[in-house]
């Protein structure tokens, strides 16, 4: 969770003054400033060595506007003078091009205040590329935080950041791994009617933190945001592992979505490449635009619960050696046939709720039409923009 147990587009006036009230000291995961950074080299030195030593620990909330006295909040005075919109992009811009890697998911937020002025809120997830450096004028920086603040990284802490950089791609993959060895065996949320499969999994880089649980009981009241893939109807339950909708057919699944405690989203669905007259192929528009249909209720789902971004969207294809890709009607297919039983997509990043699905989606998709023999995927025009048929 952030520093402030808000979502950042919900923040108001009453918030930043709890923390007034509540004496909240800045710390490991939150720092307040009086004023904004300017256009030196020291302010917007200091600007990326911030949102930096957040990035590098466990993200944190980063506020301007604020009154402090020894590490405590005393007014919430605000930023005037300037607009607030051009602030939010100037920063942007600074924080863009002043840390490598880039860190994704940051965003910024102008909150307004009765008085008239603002509070630029800069709100930095914990990154999972670590480590990320300060590289500006040529200074190149590394740093992270305690709860005394900022502080610059020995060689040994950078060592070990590195290695947690690495450990978490890892845990990603093995959780991936684990599931689709569990929806094989028929060991997933439910027993699946069929043998090939869509699998897609939107995981949250948090749900490696054991106190990451989110209450699922408001998904009672929300299960029309939660369609298995390609179903018409569905029912839902609660289960051992959290929330599910799900297609039945006998006492099997056509399609479920699972709604896991810590936040991550699995969907599974049976009938889309089922074999069709005899052939045994991937209607790949319709398969494409299932997902991107699909994809952005699942995502809508973790931002009310509160997930923190970045999430990982992992796609894959099992049961699917010697199927064919049809990109005409009548199920007609031009491809090879695909040479394995699984294809694993490329992991693809949100880093911003409001990202176009099929700009999230095109990494996967390319790599479907791939083991098709194709160049990249043909439901995108020569700009790059959605084009489905």
């Amino acid at each position: 969770m952030a520093s402030i147990e808000k979502r950042l587009e919900s923040l108001s006036e009453d918030d930043l003054q709890a923390l007034v009230t509540a004496g909240v000291p800045e710390g490991r995961r939150i720092e307040y400033k009086r004023q904004l950074p300017g256009n030196s080299d020291d302010e917007k030195r200091e600007l990326l060595a911030d949102v930096s030593s957040f990035a590098n620990a466990s993200g944190g909330d980063l506020l301007y506007g604020v009154e402090e006295a020894g590490g405590l909040p005393t007014a919430i005075i605000g930023v005037s003078g300037v607009d607030p919109d051009a602030e939010v992009l100037r920063l942007e811009s600074i924080i863009r091009t002043g840390v490598d890697p880039r860190i994704p998911g940051v965003h910024l937020r102008a909150v307004p205040l009765a008085s008239g002025s603002f509070v630029l809120v800069v709100r930095i997830p914990q990154s999972w590329l670590l480590p990320h450096v300060v590289g500006f004028k040529n200074l190149s920086r590394f740093y992270s935080r305690t709860s005394a603040g900022k502080y610059q990284l020995d060689v040994s802490e950078l060592r070990s950041l590195f290695v947690g950089s690495s450990e978490a791609a890892e845990r990603i993959r093995r959780f991936r791994d684990e599931r689709l060895a569990r929806i094989v065996a028929g060991e997933g949320a439910f027993e699946m009617s069929g043998q090939a499969l869509v699998v897609l999994h939107l995981v949250p880089l948090r749900i490696f933190d054991p106190a990451t649980r989110f209450d699922l009981r408001q998904l009672d009241n929300q299960t029309v945001s939660l369609p298995p893939l390609y179903a018409g109807g569905w029912n839902h339950r609660y289960n051992l592992d959290g929330f599910a909708t799900w297609s039945p057919v006998n006492s099997r699944a056509v399609s479920y979505v699972q709604v896991f405690r810590h936040g991550a989203i699995e969907a599974v669905e049976a009938s889309m490449l089922e074999p069709r007259q005899d052939r045994s192929v991937i209607q790949s528009a319709h398969l494409a635009k299932e997902l991107v249909n699909n994809l952005p209720r699942y995502l809508a789902v973790q931002r009310e619960l509160g997930v923190d971004l970045p999430v990982v969207i992992l796609l894959e294809l099992v049961g699917v050696k010697g199927y064919r890709l049809a990109t005409g009607p009548d199920w007609f297919f031009d491809s090879a046939p695909i040479d394995r039983d699984l294809i694993t997509c490329p992991e693809m990043i949100v880093e911003d709720w409001d990202t176009e699905a099929s700009t999230m989606l095109r990494p996967g998709l390319d790599a479907i039409w791939n083991a098709g023999g194709y160049a990249e995927c043909t439901l995108y025009d020569e700009t790059g923009a959605w084009q489905p048929r």
